[in-house]
């Protein structure tokens, strides 16, 4: 089989609307031109847009767990914490320690189990990293290495099991737990939360109306007994829009703060702006033959003489397999169809009709283009699964670029 090979080399990306840092830093020439862009005043808009929902007092935590949904961790804690966020929330003591390390002052609170582990708990101690606790084991031993370094006042979280069947006292045993906990001497309950599995699903609005129920008889019948907790949260993105009975005196938005809704329509309620596009560019392109079987596995054949252009990206980035044969990308504005299976570092487009097309181009797998949109949730649908776990599975390799921030 014949074919014409047409290849260029493909110069550095560089633009003033990028801070040059994060060009440098990651050493984004780009040397391998994949790339994803993240707009950091998205971020700022979408916190403006989550306090909107919420009373004035009411105080913000923002999930930066996972590498800030893939945005990139301490980027995002360091603007949404400009942006006035009340509280960071991690899913590991690294995590918190690479904040702490990075400069952010904020408070951080484990949402994920810590250890009972000395050198653990020493870590979180040191560094101002608030703990959820839910067992007896981990409050002693939280408890004993206040004391060993001398501090007092120690502030946790408690987490409370209302229906998630995760982490978390089971609710029936909150009050005795708190009774128990509330003596030790060095440590303070700053906190008490729990967390929706099914909020999102408008058949399970009512199960997620127990949970609150349930919850709210827990925090009144501590009041009842003199116990006033500050931090009362249970709120999630989806809590925030359809379960204002829920917001308390904390919430915890996390994907709505990325501009991605966390359920089909929601868009329409509430207007977020992605923070997040995904790109790279054409490196190879050909002409083929009709009846030419294309990647691993020969799935897609071409059914009349075309060309098809390669470009660097793969499920090794976490540009996931389940796509092949699925997903279109943006191309010069244009929507083209992904052909044959998604390898670990490539993919194949079909490019035929669209003769202007050459190495180099500007590909978008998420984002806009000359008015055409591709979203996580698009992408998501496709892959069968949540947008959540589209961005989080971009990986290291990907480097992200950040958009300036606009002057106030």
């Amino acid at each position: 089989m014949q074919h014409k090979e047409e290849t260029k080399k493909i110069g550095a990306i560089h633009s003033p609307a990028y801070r040059k840092k994060d060009v440098g830093d990651m050493g984004i020439g780009l040397f391998r031109p994949t790339w994803a862009e993240v707009d950091l005043d998205a971020i700022r808009h979408n916190l403006r847009t989550v306090r909107s929902l919420v009373r004035p007092d009411t105080k913000v935590l923002v999930v930066v767990k996972a590498n800030a949904y893939g945005h990139g961790l301490v980027d995002i804690s360091q603007t949404a914490s400009e942006g006035g966020a009340d509280y960071l929330g991690v899913a590991t003591i690294e995590e918190g320690l690479t904040l702490r390390r990075s400069g952010v002052k904020t408070p951080i609170l484990l949402l994920g189990s810590a250890t009972t582990k000395q050198g653990a708990l020493d870590a979180a101690l040191e560094n101002s990293i608030t703990l959820t606790v839910y067992t007896i084991d981990l409050a002693t031993a939280l408890n004993r290495r206040a004391e060993a370094l001398g501090l007092h006042h120690v502030p946790f979280h408690i987490k409370v099991d209302t229906g998630m069947g995760r982490i978390g006292l089971a609710w029936r045993n909150t009050i005795k737990f708190v009774n128990t906990v509330r003596n030790f001497g060095r440590l303070k309950i700053e906190g008490i939360y729990t967390h929706f599995p099914s909020a999102d699903n408008d058949e399970s609005a009512d199960f997620t109306n127990k949970q609150i129920e349930i919850f709210d008889s827990l925090l009144k019948e501590l009041e009842e007994m003199g116990i006033n907790i500050p931090y009362r949260h249970a709120a999630n993105s989806i809590g925030l829009v359809d379960f204002k009975e829920s917001h308390l005196s904390m919430v915890r938005p996390g994907i709505l703060i990325y501009g991605i809704v966390p359920k089909k329509g929601l868009h329409k309620r509430i207007y977020v702006k992605p923070a997040m596009s995904l790109k790279t560019r054409i490196v190879y392109l050909k002409h083929v033959d009709a009846g030419t079987s294309i990647s691993y596995g020969r799935t897609y054949t071409t059914k009349k003489a075309t060309r098809i252009a390669t470009i660097p990206i793969g499920y090794g980035d976490g540009y996931t397999r389940s796509l092949s044969n699925k997903a279109h990308v943006l191309i010069r504005g244009r929507l083209l169809p992904l052909v044959g299976r998604v390898t670990m570092d490539q993919c194949m487009i079909d490019v035929g009709g669209l003769d202007e097309v050459k190495v180099g181009d500007e590909v978008v797998l998420i984002g806009s283009q000359k008015g055409g949109v591709i979203t996580a949730e698009e992408i998501a649908e496709l892959a069968n699964t949540i947008p959540y776990e589209i961005v989080c599975s971009l990986n290291n390799r990907i480097p992200r670029i950040y958009k300036h921030i606009s002057p106030k």
